[in-house]
């Protein structure tokens, strides 16, 4: 479930960088500043978000790959359990990270209901607010990590 929420949220950070590539395209300057498409800061932002979200992509793939195989095989290692769930919230936070970027650089242009990135930034904190989202996944991948079982039932299932 980690690893299908996980996609979702990196479409959403994937849909979000499009949004605001979009915008930049077509959007004109409004004061005597550069255009949206033109600004130093949004540049370098939709291009390391563009790094992100294809990196988190890449690590969540390599690790649901690797759990593929083993049960593929008959076996299931809880390390590669813990790994999954880690490429996950990492893969989570990158997407969230994305759309928070892409809106608050859109400016007002994201607050109607008619722009791509309202609807993504709603999404994105609807999301957030699920139990695969919360921080104590990451809690119990590190006890995996460390030796130790899991404390929720869940993690294992």
């Amino acid at each position: 479930m980690a690893a299908g929420y996980a996609a979702q949220l990196l479409g959403l950070g994937r849909g979000a960088l499009d949004a605001l590539i979009e915008l930049s395209r077509n959007k004109p300057s409004v004061d005597p500043g550069p255009a949206l498409g033109e600004r130093p800061a949004v540049l370098a932002a939709i291009a390391e978000h563009q790094a992100r979200i294809t990196a988190a992509r890449e690590f969540l793939h390599a690790r649901a790959t690797q759990l593929w195989l083993e049960a593929e095989a008959g076996q299931r290692s809880v390390e590669t359990i813990a790994a999954v769930f880690a490429a996950a919230h990492h893969a989570m936070a990158q997407g969230r990270a994305a759309v928070s970027c892409m809106y608050a650089l859109a400016g007002a242009s994201a607050l109607y209901t008619s722009s791509p990135l309202e609807r993504m930034h709603r999404d994105m904190h609807a999301m957030a607010a699920h139990v695969i989202a919360q921080p104590m996944w990451l809690e119990d991948t590190e006890r995996i990590v460390l030796g130790l079982k899991a404390l929720n039932p869940l993690y294992l299932v």
